[in-house]
């Protein structure tokens, strides 16, 4: 395979997967999702195994499989509607208002409203009953919500200014993989005391995009 053939392929693939997104948008954005978080979550389990020293750290592809199915099934569909219709029929519009109104809806609105969702989420997820599950919703939603605050409100700011309607979602996919890779290094550095965060910590910092 010549080196022209190989700086092909992100071309042909781009230009496909665009067209697949033109046909079928809430299915094509559905799939991608499904592949990028059950990525994230798995690369984030993997980081945090092999850059711990407790052996009792172990892969659960299961979780990773659950998790990236919820994901497709039910925050694509959701973020297809919010990112694609909804925003920019509730505020219309270009300008420098415009961006910081939408900003502030993501931060104020969307953001606490999803994260609370998949706090509860990924309770269920790890076996805990609904009761259980909203005890841990209200102990973890305010540490994942200011977690939030630090990344998504500049990945908003980049998703609204500079990017093509179409392309929202994958762009917080991939920014959700970015930051799960980025808090896995940063928490799970051997020898340094930290490397505590569970999986179901991880998902929940990668889940809540804004």
């Amino acid at each position: 395979m010549n080196l022209k053939i190989i700086t092909q392929i992100p071309k042909k693939f781009g230009s496909w997967y665009d067209a697949t997104l033109r046909r079928r948008p809430l299915l094509t954005r559905m799939v991608t999702t499904f592949i990028i978080t059950g990525a994230a979550d798995f690369s984030s389990q993997l980081i945090k195994k092999y850059r711990s020293e407790r052996e009792e750290n172990e892969l659960y592809p299961i979780f990773s499989l659950k998790y990236a199915t919820c994901c497709g099934m039910i925050n694509a569909p959701w973020m297809h509607f919010y990112y694609t219709l909804l925003i920019d029929r509730v505020v219309p519009g270009t300008g420098t208002i415009v961006l910081l109104i939408k900003l502030a809806c993501d931060t104020f609105l969307y953001s606490p409203a999803f994260c609370h969702y998949m706090c509860f989420l990924i309770a269920k997820l790890n076996g805990s009953t609904n009761k259980e599950a909203k005890r841990k919703m209200r102990e973890n939603y305010w540490l994942t919500q200011v977690l939030s605050w630090k990344i998504w409100p500049i990945a908003s700011l980049i998703n609204y200014a500079f990017l093509p309607v179409r392309y929202r979602v994958l762009f917080l996919n991939m920014a959700s993989f970015l930051w799960a890779i980025l808090f896995c290094f940063k928490n799970s550095n051997p020898g340094s005391g930290k490397g505590d965060y569970s999986d179901k910590d991880i998902a929940e910092v990668v889940a809540n995009a804004p």
